[in-house]
Order: structure tokens, then sequence, then C-alpha cells
């Protein structure tokens, strides 16, 4: 199956600037959108962060499970990913 990946951030009517921050990793049909929480002190760092953080390690157990991980399995190791960003 062949994926394209497009992506698009718009600062809304209310910012200057856009926190929002997309990684993708095409290798391993990835795609990892954070808000910025527009308003907060450096939005924009903790969003690239956290999309990089999650792409990077992610990204990793994808290739390393190389398609035979269950949709569970895929769903879990998210779950350890996500909870790991946030510490």
């Amino acid at each position: 199956m062949m994926l394209e990946f497009f992506h698009a951030v718009d600062t809304g009517r209310a910012r200057s600037n856009n926190e929002d921050s997309v990684a993708i990793d095409e290798a391993n049909a990835l795609a990892v959108l954070a808000d910025g929480m527009g308003g907060y002190n450096a939005g924009e760092v903790a969003s690239n962060m956290a999309t990089s953080f999650l792409k990077n390690e992610l990204g990793r157990w994808l290739a390393e499970a190389a398609g035979r991980a269950s949709d569970v399995e895929v769903r879990r190791a998210m779950d350890i990913c996500v909870d790991n960003a946030n510490r």
C-alpha cells in the first residue's frame, strides 16, 4: 500500500505564531501531530519536542516490529511512547 503524507497548519485568528508541530516518518507510515497550546510559554518548543520524540521512539519500535505487530501491540507502544513523552 502506498501512502502520501501532507500537512498544513494554521495560526487561526487569535495568534500571531503557530505552535503546532507535525512530524512524518514515511518509512514507518507514521504521522504525529501535537497541538502547541497557544498562549502558554514556548508551546511551539513543547509541541516540537513531543512530535520529534514520538516520531523517533515509535518509529524505531515500528521499524523493529517490521509489520509483525498486532493492532493491540501497536496501540500499547503508542501509549507507552506518549506516556514517556509527557515525563
